[in-house]
């Protein structure tokens, strides 16, 4: 099935997270994304298959069949959100460096899906299961980071929320040792 003309805009500004070991967002396309350096990761979903919504229990009944396969397979994989910028929709997936793009393809199509998405350093593929041309956008974008910052400054700023692991307020951010010596306080890098 080819992708629809009305949503192939939807797909190259999906924004792509991930989390870190530490629990941290890691966004993988979209404002502010995260540096992929010499990596190359598929997104895969299960959700609403042949291009029409699920309710969560088939959803959510899909996702594991997904897992199941890439567990079958002996993929090292993570949890992955792909979503419109809007909010207006969200699906679960997995994110992982260990396919090739023949086989996401071939894993996105035997899950009903219409395309699956790849991303480098610089690109965020979007690869239809049909074999039609990819579709290839930015990771990230001046336009997207501009209408986030405004949407913070609306709510007051982003969350000042600290990261239990770390007790740092940055995501990815890591404690370091006061630099004066016999000093007893740390601080985030």
């Amino acid at each position: 099935m080819t992708i629809p003309e009305h949503l192939r805009a939807a797909y190259l500004a999906t924004t792509l997270v991930t989390w870190d070991q530490d629990g941290f967002p890691v966004v993988l396309s979209g404002p502010w994304s995260d540096d992929l350096p010499g990596r190359r990761l598929h997104v895969i979903t299960a959700w609403d298959p042949n291009g029409r919504p699920g309710g969560r229990k088939e959803n959510a009944a899909a996702h594991r069949r997904l897992i199941a396969d890439v567990e079958a397979l002996g993929v090292q994989w993570s949890p992955a959100v792909g979503a419109a910028r809007d909010g207006s929709h969200h699906e679960l997936g997995i994110v992982t460096d260990a396919l090739t793009p023949a086989r996401a393809i071939a894993l996105g199509a035997e899950h009903g899906q219409l395309a699956v998405f790849e991303l480098d350093d610089e690109r965020l593929h979007v690869l239809p299961c049909d074999g039609d041309a990819p579709l290839v956008g930015e990771r990230g974008d001046l336009f997207g980071e501009q209408a986030l910052t405004e949407a913070h400054l609306r709510r007051g700023g982003p969350s000042t929320r600290r990261s239990p692991a770390t007790g740092c307020r940055a995501p990815g951010a890591r404690p370091v040792e006061h630099p004066t010596p016999g000093a007893s306080s740390t601080g985030c890098r």
